[in-house]
């Protein structure tokens, strides 16, 4: 009987497994060098980034940029909306912001008013008297994206850009969200203090028959910390009417 052996010659290097794709881009984009301006230099300064003030260094316009692309593919992202908001007050730079704080108008609507706010205060210095006053007229109740009153602002990339009539004109706008969940959504809601709508999502969800018990849990939360005990109950009722139970600690 005879056996074989493999032998790797002096000075021949082993094969390799084959980079992935993705080890393939990082190399290739970590080996291209970046010039200011380079529009991937605002891709690397926000992606990923969950602060909501980004420091407003080299390509100010390109990052402003970039972040109202990412409002109008993530429209119910917050903390993009705050990040562009943010950037814009910082460099006061009025057109950007105003179209900054209408995007953020459209998608609360109604909600939060708090967020809007507040918002408007730290925009005082910026924005002109006209622009505030159109703003806080409209706190309460939002911003529709069809809007013929926002239709000519040239930084708000939600607006429909309608200069007729709503009436006449309608366009479902669609949106799609990054959050896999209604608590996801919820809690990132109230990071920026809109407990109306996550109380709203919340309610939804467990409606809808989602029994996540983390979703029961944070709504729970809502109700007692904003001593909603009308909703509270109502809710309780609507448990035992359907599921003939009620969650731990209801």
């Amino acid at each position: 009987m005879t056996s074989t052996s493999r032998h790797t010659c002096p000075g021949t290097p082993m094969q390799q497994p084959a980079p992935s794709f993705r080890v393939i881009m990082r190399n290739r984009d970590s080996a291209l060098p970046r010039q200011p301006g380079d529009p991937r230099e605002a891709h690397f300064q926000a992606a990923g980034n969950t602060r909501v003030r980004l420091a407003p260094q080299g390509n100010q316009a390109g990052l402003f940029s970039y972040l109202s692309q990412e409002v109008k593919r993530r429209p119910k992202d917050l903390r993009v909306h705050m990040q562009r908001i943010n950037l814009a007050t910082d460099t006061a730079r009025e057109p950007m912001l105003y179209g900054a704080l209408v995007d953020l108008f459209i998608v609360l609507g109604d909600a939060g008013s708090a967020l809007k706010q507040r918002c408007l205060t730290q925009a005082d210095k910026v924005l002109d008297t006209s622009t505030q006053q159109f703003l806080a007229e409209h706190a309460g109740v939002g911003l529709s994206a069809n809007d013929p009153a926002i239709a000519h602002i040239r930084h708000a990339v939600l607006s429909l850009g309608f200069t007729g009539t709503p009436r006449i004109i309608s366009k479902q706008a669609q949106s799609t969200s990054r959050y896999q969940n209604a608590y996801d959504e919820a809690a990132a809601c109230i990071e920026y203090g809109q407990l109306e709508q996550a109380q709203q999502i919340l309610e939804t969800a467990t409606r809808r028959g989602d029994d996540d018990p983390r979703i029961h849990r944070q709504l729970l939360e809502i109700y007692q910390h904003t001593h909603n005990h009308d909703a509270l109950q109502a809710m309780r009722q609507w448990l035992l009417d359907n599921t003939r139970s009620l969650p731990d600690g209801w």
